[in-house]
């Protein structure tokens, strides 16, 4: 997208998770890796994670299991077991730091470090993914977005501690995932501006709308 974005001098931010800009593992794709070797009920006895009612890649990104927990329960169960995750990496590459130089075509913003659901975590966890994030992005030097995206995007997503990290971080603005269009007039909760994005579910947008 950003060649044909940068043709038409169309402006753009790339809003990245900065776990992956190394080639670490993200915690979704561990998940991925667990159901694609059906060991789903094995991680569940090796974990102190318990069954619930829904399937593991729904069940794992829950409020009541925090994110950070299960993320470095899974990489012992990997490591345990012997699971690979290379065909993950092979059917979604994803972006390094060297794909990210003065002359890439978009704005960057911070999408978090590991893509954690936030409604899970402690409000210190919260302002480390906040703040590692950035921290990871300032050294790549290019246009950096004071707008922060939240990670999963919906209101249940988030907690009461959520916003004021975002706000304590120096952002601007969270970007919200709501299926929602941008009203004419944003509204603004603790010091930070909501913005809200689109994200087609079918090829018919217009349903989608009403």
């Amino acid at each position: 997208a950003a060649p044909i974005l940068q043709a038409y001098n169309a402006p753009g931010t790339l809003f990245l998770n900065t776990v992956t800009l190394t080639g670490n593992r993200n915690w979704r794709d561990k998940v991925r890796a667990i159901m694609h070797a059906k060991d789903e009920s094995e991680f569940y006895a090796y974990s102190d994670i318990s069954p619930g009612s829904r399937r593991f890649y729904r069940h794992s990104k829950s409020s009541r299991i925090n994110s950070a927990d299960i993320d470095a329960q899974m990489d012992r169960f990997i490591a345990d077991k012997g699971l690979s995750i290379a065909h993950v990496y092979e059917e979604y590459p994803y972006l390094h730091y060297t794909d990210l130089g003065p002359d890439f075509a978009l704005e960057i913003g911070n999408h978090s470090a590991n893509h954690y659901l936030f409604a899970s975590l402690t409000p210190d966890q919260q302002r480390l993914e906040i703040v590692n994030g950035h921290n990871s992005l300032v050294s790549l030097g290019p246009r950096l977005s004071n707008c922060f995206s939240i990670p999963f995007g919906g209101t249940e997503d988030t907690n009461e501690h959520t916003l004021p990290q975002v706000h304590a971080a120096g952002y601007k603005s969270a970007l919200m995932s709501r299926q929602r269009l941008q009203p004419g007039t944003s509204q603004e909760l603790e010091g930070v501006q909501i913005l809200e994005r689109f994200m087609p579910r079918t090829n018919n947008i217009e349903n989608e709308l009403q």
